[in-house]
């Protein structure tokens, strides 16, 4: 399927969320939706109350940016 993404990165694209978008389609989606959901519900439940709540949230939200860089910078936003 991705042989004929019209993209010069040979044959695939260099974005996370779009290739498994492309390769899983709607249900891809669903499940990085969900796989999100469960981070941030994970990191709630585990870092609730701690000294290092701050810093748990502070690397996660670092993370997202740099993950969601590549999307903002290949113009196709699929979702957030």
């Amino acid at each position: 399927m991705l042989a004929s993404f019209p993209v010069p990165t040979g044959g695939h694209p260099h974005n996370i969320v779009l290739f498994i978008w492309l390769e899983m389609g709607v249900f891809g989606a669903l499940f990085l939706l969900w796989l999100f959901l469960r981070l941030t519900s994970y990191i709630d439940r585990h870092a609730s109350g701690k000294l290092h709540l701050s810093s748990a949230w502070a690397m996660f939200i670092a993370g997202i940016v740099i993950f969601f860089r590549s999307v903002l910078t290949s113009g196709i936003l699929l979702f957030l």
